[in-house]
């Protein structure tokens, strides 16, 4: 389910959601990997068994006449081509935007890999995606089966993987609060500088009509007067000569 949850399109994946760690099972449809509802990058760390019976590690499909699957419970029947778990991991790592992937020799920070005589196939082995948006990784266990016996043998190395995509999210959850705090900051200054800019122009504006309108005014009452003196002085000579 978590394989599933994982390559959602953006649209549909939880908000939640923050990495996916496939464990024992896998998505067999290379649509959903590379199809035009791509998913966007996410941390993915896959665990599986090399002698699973279950899931193969080879991947399940419809035989030649699509009569059956090559796993039980005709897992994978509607598939015309076998996606392997590998391949799978290949495929996310695209998602993810690595560079490349690796053999992961287990010096990655917090982690512990059992070790067993040279002589002997190893307990697992592991591959990592390079230059990757976001971390990403895979490990076949080569003895386990589907069920894991007892307990999953990749217990503290998951959980420390799981620790670092925990951390990473929370704080990028951080910067996105404070992004948003102070998106909202600059809007309301924006909006306080624009209020104050609008007040400014209307202020400026209306000092300028003011200062057009006293000038009329003063040169209008100054043809008055002269208007208003003029007939004064042509009155007073018109008596001056009777």
């Amino acid at each position: 389910m978590s394989s599933l949850l994982g390559l959602l399109s953006e649209a549909n994946r939880p908000s939640w959601l923050v990495g996916t760690v496939p464990m024992g099972g896998y998505q067999y449809d290379a649509n959903l990997y590379e199809g035009p509802s791509k998913p966007r990058p996410m941390p993915m760390m896959s665990h599986h068994g090399g002698r699973d019976s279950i899931v193969i590690p080879d991947g399940c499909c419809a035989s030649a006449d699509n009569s059956e699957s090559n796993c039980v419970l005709d897992i994978g029947i509607k598939q015309q081509t076998c996606t392997s778990v590998h391949r799978a991991f290949e495929m996310w790592s695209h998602i993810n935007g690595c560079s490349s992937s690796v053999l992961d020799d287990g010096t990655v920070k917090g982690r512990r890999v059992a070790k067993v005589d040279q002589d002997k196939e190893p307990i697992l082995t592991c591959w990592k995606g390079k230059e990757c948006i976001e971390p990403t990784n895979f490990c076949l266990w080569n003895n386990e089966g589907h069920s894991w016996g007892f307990q999953f043998p990749g217990t503290e190395m998951t959980q420390t993987w799981m620790e670092q995509i925990f951390h990473r999210a929370e704080a990028r959850s951080r910067n996105i609060v404070k992004d948003k705090i102070l998106d909202v900051i600059d809007d309301e200054f924006s909006m306080t500088h624009r209020s104050i800019k609008g007040k400014c122009v209307f202020i400026s504006s209306f000092l300028v009509l003011m200062a057009i309108f006293l000038c009329t005014m003063h040169s209008a009452t100054k043809k008055v007067m002269c208007f208003i003196i003029g007939n004064g002085r042509r009155r007073k000579s018109s008596k001056d000569i009777s």
